[in-house]
């Protein structure tokens, strides 16, 4: 699949959905940069085709249109992008348009296992497209960058529990919160609102563990990309902990981070950079990576 490159939009799109991305991409180089944002705007757009239908029937109909689509282009091969343009594996697209289908209509994550195919899906492929648009091809640090993208959604994930269940959606598992729906986390009450933090605390916890894998590949990445990787990590970890530091109290409130935050954080990153070695020499680190795929509504993941 190409994407072509060097489009003003494509930085307008990461400037206002990816701030943390968009912060810390001022380290990557201008090719590097071209080719990040040129991903993230190409996955946004789809992504907002699918979260911003008027109904879920509308939703499915752009899916299967966006399969089809893809089906419809030529296989090209990942090291020919000498014209311009970027060339991202369909199999790993495929596998983010089945992360899409879990979020038409009714979202009720089942259990830990749904919870973390659904977060390779949506994120942890985008792990695995950004190797290929950082020119990485080492291929130990695709693991690491699928860990990387897990916990980033894992933090997206405990940051919008109430948002998420306005729109209907319930991402924590049902294992984790006594069966309780997106209905019952709106209107929680004091006994079920300790079960929802308990559950946000629990998932942050899991994140972590994904987060300090994919620290441990940094040092795989061009030399270029790494304080970038880094920062960007940092900045979305950043959020966890401060999730983690109020024990999830205020989850009925999106947490954000000042811009003072923000700016001790890529600060932090930096002399993390300058002076830590794991970072410009790999230290061998099992990583979890890909999890078993889980897809329950089989219909729409098939494009049927």
């Amino acid at each position: 699949m190409r994407i072509a490159l060097d489009r003003p939009e494509h930085v307008a799109t990461i400037k206002q959905h990816g701030k943390s991305f968009y912060l810390a991409g001022s380290f990557l180089g201008r090719d590097a940069w071209q080719r990040a944002s040129a991903l993230y705007a190409f996955l946004r757009h789809i992504d907002d085709q699918i979260d911003e239908a008027e109904d879920a029937a509308t939703a499915a109909r752009a899916l299967t249109l966006i399969r089809q689509q893809l089906s419809a282009v030529e296989p090209t091969a990942a090291t020919d992008d000498g014209d311009g343009s970027l060339v991202i594996e369909q199999s790993t697209l495929q596998q983010f348009l089945r992360g899409m289908a879990y979020d038409i209509g009714t979202v009720a994550i089942a259990d830990q296992g749904e919870l973390e195919d659904y977060c390779y899906c949506v994120a942890g492929t985008v792990g695995e497209m950004m190797c290929q648009a950082l020119r990485c091809d080492d291929p130990r640090a695709t693991n690491h960058a699928i860990d990387l993208g897990i916990a980033m959604q894992m933090t997206n994930i405990a940051r919008d529990v109430y948002a998420d269940s306005e729109l209907g959606r319930r991402y924590l598992p049902e294992s984790w919160v006594g069966g309780l729906d997106a209905t019952a986390i709106r209107a929680a009450k004091p006994a079920t609102a300790a079960l929802i933090q308990s559950a946000i605390m629990r998932l942050i916890a899991l994140s972590e563990q994904r987060y300090q894998s994919a620290y441990a590949g940094i040092a795989l990445l061009p030399l270029r990309s790494r304080l970038a990787i880094l920062a960007a990590s940092r900045l979305y970890a950043g959020i966890g902990c401060a999730i983690a530091a109020d024990k999830a109290r205020d989850w009925q409130q999106r947490k954000v981070l000042s811009v003072p935050r923000k700016a001790l954080i890529t600060a932090a990153a930096v002399a993390e950079f300058a002076t830590h070695p794991r970072l410009w020499r790999y230290q061998p680190r099992p990583s979890l990576g890909k999890p078993a795929e889980r897809l329950a509504n089989t219909a729409i993941s098939e494009g049927v």
